[in-house]
């Protein structure tokens, strides 16, 4: 991956820093300096938007602009990931009945060493042992099925991110996902009544300086992360329609936590929330046009 940390933004920073140096060298100057200044000026830019383009279509067929910076895509359509098994393993399973046993005997505080089609057909709306590991099976299934569906979009992302060029200053734009994240541990450090450098060395294992670094470089990678796959969703014209938002939202809203719609709309913004549901739609098509292996 190429990083350009040399944005458009920063161009215009050092030109009006030289032009300031300039006009306080010379005074107040005239008034034909002043606007032959500003054409310069204005040159400047106009070349140095030029480079930026030339250099992403160069390197890619596709040129993402946002107003914070831009994404020159990599040829996706032929990325790989690799396969796993989502099949139920009897170490899975041993754990799910070791868990069913333990909520016998320090739950219900039954002295029991084993489960028994008695205890399952009194404590569950099942009859036998194996009527249970049925229904546990199908739990487990559909875990492992979420955790390969995410596995493989992982793989997917980084391939993007690797293959793509970033034109963005990142370490400045991922400043609002770092505050986010930043927020977050700190509503957990108070849940628990301590300090959150307390909750950094206790809970976590580390200081809250590499705390910081750790979540600086989390809301780095985020934000690249979304600058690519919100470029496949500009080039391939995929949108949000309302079908698909009325469909995603209860399953949103369950992650969360929330019951209530309104609420939950009020909380994150629906723009928030249909950003999400794009990367989220995207993502399922990437893998969809790409080859398990």
């Amino acid at each position: 991956m190429k990083n350009n940390r040399i944005t458009l933004k920063n161009a215009l920073s050092l030109i009006f820093l030289v032009s300031l140096a300039l006009i306080l060298c010379v005074g107040c100057g005239k008034k034909e300096e002043k606007t032959e200044e500003k054409k310069n000026e204005q040159a400047a830019t106009s070349e140095e938007e030029q480079a930026t383009e030339e250099e992403a279509d160069e390197s890619s067929d596709y040129y993402y602009v946002t107003e914070d910076g831009s994404v020159g895509l990599c040829d996706y359509t032929a990325f790989t990931y690799h396969v796993v098994s989502t099949d139920v393993t009897e170490e899975q399973m041993d754990e799910k009945m070791q868990e069913t046993l333990d909520y016998f005997r320090n739950v219900l505080y039954l002295d029991v060493t084993e489960v028994t089609d008695d205890l399952v057909s009194q404590y569950y709306e099942y009859s036998t042992v194996e009527e249970l590991k049925e229904a546990y099976a199908e739990v487990i299934k559909a875990k492992n099925e979420e955790d390969a569906q995410a596995a493989y979009e992982e793989e997917i992302v980084t391939q993007l991110v690797e293959g793509s060029d970033i034109f963005v200053d990142v370490t400045e734009d991922s400043a609002a996902t770092y505050n986010s994240l930043m927020a977050h541990y700190k509503a957990l450090a108070y849940a628990e009544g301590v300090t959150l450098e307390e909750y950094a060395e206790n809970e976590l294992g580390i200081t809250f300086s590499d705390l910081e670094q750790e979540l600086a470089q989390d809301a780095v990678d985020h934000t690249m992360r979304k600058m690519v796959v919100l470029a496949v969703a500009e080039a391939e014209g995929y949108t949000v329609t309302k079908g698909e938002y009325n469909l995603r939202i209860a399953e949103y809203m369950e992650y969360y936590g929330y019951e209530d719609e309104a609420s939950f709309e009020y909380d994150f913004t629906v723009e928030y929330i249909m950003e999400n549901m794009l990367m989220d739609i995207t993502l399922e098509k990437l893998v969809a046009m790409s080859n398990g292996i």
